[in-house]
């Protein structure tokens, strides 16, 4: 853009701007709308100009100029030029006008400049990397998908789609498309190019957080749930696991793991403070995205004098206790101070305080407590004894729970309740012993106690009638406090009636088709314990339309006829109890049916008639009104015959009719069978008779007999009846006429090629009977004449052609010539031949033949043949042609297959001649000496022959240059042999040069044949330049710990070429050599051997601990190796997939991974804790010299603490580097009267995990599959694989285990005989554990028997909610188990103890205090027989 100038001689007042835009850049296809440029006129105008110094024009409308204001308001566009183009850019000036009086102005001004951009390159890369932003989105621009994208971006059109080929609008990634590979195409608008790409959705922000620090009294708590979180306003906690906080709404892009370490500084007692505590805390998102910041909290001690003192429970200042109330109590049954209060210190440091309880009885249970507590302050040694009155009192009277309703029930034999026990309350609580005393009343509140009888110390109903009544139960405890409830004593009759019914009964319909029976006529001595009221009945299917309800009879219709009715018989008693039996009721009807048929006819055979509409001449219907008259119009009838039949019942009838026709030459009967049916199946039946007869029969007047036929032709279709005609009849309704013919054909007779003398005959087959003379008529002659003047002709064309010899004696050739012929009137095979042979054409005949077939071996040279063919009615044709017999043997090749010659010393070139090659070449025709050599099949000039002259390919002439060049021979007429010129670029190695050629021998026909030869060319001179054509390649390939790989094999590809090495030496090192120079080659090592090696499960355990974030891993190889589903992350899938193989379900990786990848050594991650994008080759682009360092880092799945070992160089596995064995007691233990395959520690050890592999015959059937659970185990969710040898477990934990000798490992119930004596060690696995980086040999203890008189704890659920459910099982004596509950800092929660009976199992609940929050605590158990700590999770 250029500043505003004015365009005459002075500058104008600047109340005028004028703004033509900026310059810019577009492409050469855009044109450009004006609107886009912005521009503006301000001031004292507001119109003006648009010029363009270029040849375009303003579109629409075609202008070299254009208004400003028309320009914005209409949409023009400018439309460059082809001048505009060649200059690659145009520019346009915006004038604006000039102001008039009274204050007239000069124009100004603007111009832009608009550049034409050359369609950029387009380069799409698919390995990149695009990072959300904070707010877990990104707008994709060209610049993160271009290294130089060339401006305007704009220009640029991108188009994203996700991994389901979904578009993605607006281009804005978001955290939906996280850790997923994104699809990219990428076009400009300056051209038609695109190309695709994709790149990977990364999260590189990690969470923001927001820390203070704070001064706080000692007696507040110092946890995060009191002091505040650091993350911003929105977020909140939603679980918490393994001490780590789950934060949700914090990232945008993911859920948080927030956790933290306090460090705590004591004052110890200096100055007024407690302590300070430095809060460390450690935020990371789900992409491991890590952030920090510590908060300083500054703890102030209290005085003895700030120390609050827990209330009274005395009925006064707070309310007394009832000993039915539930509430914490300590061992000695004092209500605990988690109820009633302990003085508050908090976590001061420099406070401490104990109690003392005095007891004081009261009534039943009731008691007073004097609970002094006693404070000291450590730092300034004062102290204060204060008292708490606490009181448990007996006062209210038992709680009772009733039965809302006590149903009793009537006997089978009479109207009252057997007796039966009262029943108890529900449930009765109280402190002390307690009485009860009953009352019954009836519903008019009357008393009912005489139902009620005593009977040794329990109290019974007795005899109680059919009712209502109320029980009051009436309780009193020890201290005089009476309770009431009642309940609703219902006796009731719910014994249904016993029904007894007749099994079938029969009801005959009447002639109205009706029938009904009584329900109590079905009563066959049906009885009830109370009596019966009634008797109703009902069907039990509607079909007559009466209905299905009961009432005190059932009717019955036709339509049950020939089924079975269910009846049902309803027996009510008086208390409106119900009951039915079912009765089959048979409806008969015993009146058949009568049926009267239509009135016989006689029909004429013309008569039309159907036998599927014989009804025209009536039926039989089934109502009287739908009977009709039945019409016949026809030589015999005139109308009305007589009616329709009818067919009667007393409730349903059905028709059905068949006939039986006997007709013979359209004269006979037809008898119509009519059978009523009804619903009984009884039946009746009449017979209508048609009568059908012919009244005017076919003879002699009725035929029209053939003419005489003469005509042109003589071919047999000509002579047919259909041409030359046939008898003719009328009157055949009721005939079956044929007419028969016999023909006497005479050849060249009267005039006519083909004459016939033809008798016919015609007989009608309904009246002749071959034995009489009625019905037949004849003969009667007729003459037919057939003329033909047409002579034959040729099939095949009559012309000159060729046969090929390859007699050896170069004598004689086969010749087969064969001619074929048509005439329309002779068949062919009547066709007449001759042919006439004239050898060498020289006018003479020499052979004579009577067919149109000549076959034979005749004399090289011209010969000639001429063919006559004539019909049966005297016309004949002619034709003939030469034909040529001529030598088509190829030559006999006879080569020297090999020559080796040397350049010449003196020119380093050489002359090679063709029949240098020939060895004896001979032609059956050709004598030797007339035979010519060439190279490659080609020939010499034709009209050259006889002088030396350069040719090429089939007889074109050439000069010395081609000749010297390779490209053309030259021929030496005097020994009939051409020559190839050869120097050094003929010998590409400067050494030598193995050359193949055709040597070709020709004859003097110019048949030719070949054989291959070999010409070996050697520069024995040094003549030429000698060429460096191989080079090599070197590297080496070892694991991060200098471990190399056996048995790699390294395989190169170059074009078409390849070839492999294996590498079993001792330091990795492999070399590729004898390579062709000038080509690109991929090196690309392979390994995919036993995927055990170097796996075990402490890889397991390393796995984990990085999940957890607990000890992630510090190599990206170790990454590599733990991906071992190939999912291009570390998760809990890959310990799945790693378990199945340790464990033997498995023998291979999934997704058909190999054992072993590798990584170019020289390569660098681009993310090192994402190293799954990574080449595994190397390419050497155009070879041409050594290289040197083609190194590989080698990677062997699932390893990843990097154990394997190599025995091929010497090196040793860490298993030795341990000297000592760890034994594992194995042993068959009795439980509850179950027997269990156990395995214990023998002695202490810390570990990270541990892996058992023995042999035990039959395990998958004596074994369960199961694992025993126990908290003894110290293990959570083993692994076991089991079959019918084996048995293999694996037990690891994220963090190390404590084991105490004697602890269990494992459990498998027994589920057959087993001998334990045959488990053995899996020499083909290794049982081994894991303590501190170590790896340690399991050794086998087997023992027969074990001492089972410890005790087993197993906690039924973990993580709890609200309470710990245990089972103790053992050899259990009775005894008392104190417990106590601690947190993970060791803080006390709870303490009390269990009373346990002698038993072999017990089942207890502990509950859990209210206010213990979420987090990881430890039962800690112990008595006499057990002394063991568990650990538990404390969830919402």
């Amino acid at each position: 853009m250029l500043p505003g100038k004015v365009v005459f001689k002075y500058s104008a007042p600047l109340v005028i701007n004028v703004f033509a835009g900026n310059d810019r850049t577009m492409c050469l296809n855009q044109n450009l709308l004006m609107t886009e440029l912005a521009a503006t006129i301000t001031g004292d105008v507001s119109n003006g100009d648009w010029i363009t110094l270029g040849d375009g024009k303003f579109q629409p409308g075609n202008f070299s100029t254009v208004r400003y204001q028309y320009a914005q308001a209409n949409q023009i566009s400018y439309v460059p030029g082809a001048n505009d183009k060649l200059l690659g850019y145009y520019q346009l000036m915006l004038f604006s006008d000039a102001p008039m009086a009274p204050n007239p102005q000069e124009k100004q001004y603007d111009d832009v400049k608009i550049t034409f951009q050359n369609a950029p390159p387009l380069f799409c890369n698919s390995n990149i990397n695009v990072s959300l932003n904070e707010s877990c989105t990104q707008k994709v621009d060209v610049t993160m998908l271009q290294p130089n994208p060339v401006p305007p971006f704009t220009n640029y059109i991108i188009t994203l789609y996700d991994a389901s080929n979904n578009l993605i609008p607006n281009n804005t990634l978001t955290r939906a498309h996280v850790d997923k590979e994104i699809t990219y195409k990428l076009g400009h608008q300056c051209t038609s190019n695109i190309c695709w790409g994709k790149f990977k959705v990364e999260d590189y922000f990690p969470p923001v957080f927001i820390c203070k620090n704070d001064t706080i009294p000692c007696t507040k708590s110092i946890l995060p749930d009191s002091l505040g979180f650091p993350f911003p306003a929105g977020a909140y906690i939603d679980t918490i696991i393994n001490n780590k906080y789950i934060v949700k709404n914090w990232d945008a892009c993911s859920d948080v793991t927030l956790e933290y370490t306090d460090e705590i500084l004591k004052a110890n007692c200096a100055r007024d403070e407690d302590k300070t505590i430095t809060r460390k805390w450690k935020a990371r998102d789900a992409k491991g995205n890590l952030s920090t910041c510590n908060e300083k909290i500054v703890v102030k001690r209290i005085s003895l004098a700030s120390v609050v003192f827990p209330p009274h429970y005395d009925g006064h200042e707070k309310s007394a206790f009832e000993c039915l109330d539930t509430f914490p109590v300590l061992a000695n049954g004092h209500p605990s101070p988690d109820t009633t209060g302990s003085p508050v210190i908090g976590h001061c440091g420099n406070l401490q305080f104990n109690m003392t309880d005095v007891r004081f009885d009261l009534c039943g249970k009731g008691f007073k407590i004097a609970r002094a507590w006693f404070v000291i302050d450590w730092c300034t040694s004062e102290s204060v004894t204060k008292n708490q009155i606490i009181v448990v009192k007996d006062s209210r009277g038992p709680e009772l729970l009733c039965r809302d309703t006590i149903n009793l029930f009537a006997g089978a034999y009479q109207c009252t309740a057997d007796q039966i026990e009262i029943p108890a309350l529900i449930s009765v609580s109280d402190c002390s012993a307690y009485s009860i005393r009953y009352h019954l009343y009836n519903e008019d509140g009357e008393s009912a106690d005489q139902f009620i009888i005593p009977l040794q110390q329990k109290h019974y109903f007795s005899a109680f009638p059919v009712g209502e009544y109320q029980l009051d139960y009436e309780v009193t405890d020890a201290c005089n406090n009476t309770s009431t409830c009642q309940s609703i004593v219902i006796v009731r009759d719910q014994l249904a009636p016993n029904t007894v019914c007749d099994q079938v009964t029969k009801v005959s319909l009447d002639s109205n088709g009706k029938g009904r029976a009584f329900a109590f006529t079905f009563d066959d001595g049906s009885t009830d314990n109370c009596g019966i009221a009634s008797f109703q009945v009902r069907r039990m299917t509607n079909q007559c339309g009466f209905g299905t309800q009961f009432g005190e009879f059932v009717d019955f219709c036709c339509a049950d006829i020939g089924s079975t009715q269910m009846v049902a018989l309803e027996v009510t008693d008086i208390h409106g109890n119900k009951n039915t039996c079912m009765i089959e009721v048979i409806v008969e009807d015993k009146l058949k049916p009568t049926i009267t048929c239509p009135p016989d006819i006689t029909l004429a055979c013309t008569d039309n008639y159907d036998f599927n509409h014989l009804d025209i001449f009536g039926t039989v219907v089934t109502k009287a009104v739908d009977v009709k008259d039945v019409l016949v119009y026809n030589y015999y009838h005139n109308g009305v015959v007589g009616k329709d039949g009818l067919a009667k019942d007393n409730c349903s009838v059905t028709v059905t009719q068949s006939y039986v026709a006997d007709i013979h030459c359209f004269t006979g009967t037809i008898r119509r069978k009519f059978i009523a049916t009804d619903a009984a199946g009884l039946k009746d039946s009449c017979i209508q008779t048609i009568t059908i007869l012919n009244p005017d029969p076919f003879d002699y007047y009725d035929i029209t007999w053939p003419a005489t036929f003469d005509s042109t032709g003589c071919r047999s279709d000509q002579t047919d009846p259909s041409v030359t005609g046939r008898p003719t009849f009328k009157n055949l309704s009721c005939a079956t006429v044929a007419a028969t013919y016999d023909d006497n054909k005479f050849y060249i007779a009267d005039g006519a090629c083909l004459k016939i003398i033809r008798t016919w005959t015609v007989v009608d087959w309904c009246q002749y009977t071959g034995s009489n003379s009625l019905g037949k008529w004849g003969p009667y002659i007729q003459i037919i004449k057939l003329h033909n003047n047409d002579k034959p002709e040729f099939n095949t064309v009559c012309r000159d052609t060729s046969f090929c010899s390859y007699d050896p004696a170069c004598q004689t050739g086969w010749v087969n010539l064969k001619q074929s012929a048509t005439d329309p009137c002779t068949a062919t095979a009547d066709l007449v031949w001759r042919y006439e042979l004239d050898l060498f054409e020289n006018g003479t005949v020499d052979s004579i033949g009577k067919s149109n077939d000549f076959a034979g071996n005749l004399p090289l040279g011209k010969h000639k043949i001429s063919w006559r063919v004539e019909d049966q009615c005297g016309n004949f044709n002619t034709c003939s042609y030469v034909f040529t017999v001529y030598d088509c043997k190829n030559p006999s090749p006879y080569c020297i297959s090999s020559l080796t010659l040397p350049l010449m010393q003196t020119t380093g070139t050489i002359e090679v001649w063709a029949k240098d090659f020939d060895n004896g070449s001979s032609d059956n025709c050709t004598s030797k000496e007339n035979l010519w050599f060439t190279f490659n099949g080609e020939l010499p000039v034709k009209n050259l022959l006889d002088r030396r002259h350069y040719f090429k390919n089939k007889g074109i002439i050439s000069d010395s240059l081609a000749y010297k060049s390779g490209d053309a021979q030259v021929w030496i007429p005097e020994t009939r042999s051409s020559g190839l010129f050869f120097s050094c670029s003929d010998i590409e190695d400067g050494k030598s040069a193995t050359i193949s050629l055709q040597m070709t021998v020709t004859d003097q026909i110019g048949n030719q044949d070949f054989c291959l030869v070999e010409l070996i060319l050697q520069d024995n001179s040094n003549l030429c330049p000698d060429l460096i054509t191989e080079a090599k390649i070197t590297g080496r390939i070892i694991t991060q710990n200098n471990v190399v790989p056996k048995n790699t094999m390294v395989t190169i590809e170059g074009n078409e070429w390849s070839d492999s090495r294996w590498i079993n030496n001792s330091d990795g090192n492999f070399i590729l050599d004898s390579l062709p120079l000038n080509l690109d080659y991929t090196i690309t090592p392979y390994l995919n051997s036993d995927p055990l090696e170097g796996v075990s499960t402490i890889d397991l355990v390393l796995i984990q601990r990085h999940i957890l974030s607990i000890s992630p891993f510090d190599s990206p190889y170790k990454l590599l190796a733990a991906d071992v589903n190939s999912s291009k992350s570390v998760t809990a899938a890959d310990l799945v997939e790693l378990r199945k193989l340790i464990l033997g379900i498995t023998d291979k990786f999934p997704k058909g991974l190999p054992s072993w990848v590798f990584v170019d050594k020289n390569s660098t991650f681009e993310n090192p804790q994402q190293p799954y994008i990574y080449s595994n080759f190397k390419t050497t682009g155009l070879l041409t010299h050594d290289l040197e360092n083609f190194d590989f880092m080698a990677v062997k799945i699932g390893d990843v603490n990097q154990s394997y070992f190599n025995v091929t160089n010497g090196q040793t596995h860490n298993r030795s580097l341990i000297d000592k064995e760890y034994s594992v007691i194995v042993a068959i233990e009795k439980w509850d009267s179950r027997s269990f395959l156990t395995f214990r520690a023998s002695e202490h050890v810390v570990l990270d995990g541990l892996q058992i592999f023995v042999t035990c015959p039959d395990a998958v059937n004596k074994l369960s599959s199961e694992q025993v659970k126990s908290v003894d185990s110290h293990f959570v969710a083993p692994e076991i694989f089991m079959d019918d040898n084996h048995l293999r477990f694996l037990n690891y934990e994220a963090t190390p285990v404590s084991l105490s000798k004697g602890d269990l490992i494992s459990a498998f119930e027994i589920k057959d005989t087993f001998d334990i004596e045959k488990i053995k060690e899996d020499i083909n696995r290794h049982s081994e554990l894991y303590s501190n980086g170590a790896t340690i040999p399991i050794k086998l203890q087997v023992k027969s028997e074990i001492d089972t008189e410890k005790l087993r704890v197993t906690l039924q659920t973990n993580p709890v909610v609200s309470s710990l459910n245990l089972i103790i099982q053992g050899n259990i004596r009775q005894q008392n188990m104190k417990y106590r509950i601690t947190n993970i800092s060791g803080h006390e929660i709870l303490t009390s103890s269990l009373i346990i009976d002698g038993d072999v199992s017990h089942e207890f609940t502990i509950s859990l205090p209210e206010h213990i929050t979420p987090g990881i605590y430890f039962l800690h158990l112990k008595s006499d027989q057990l002394d063991e700590t568990i650990r538990f999770i404390n969830i919402r």
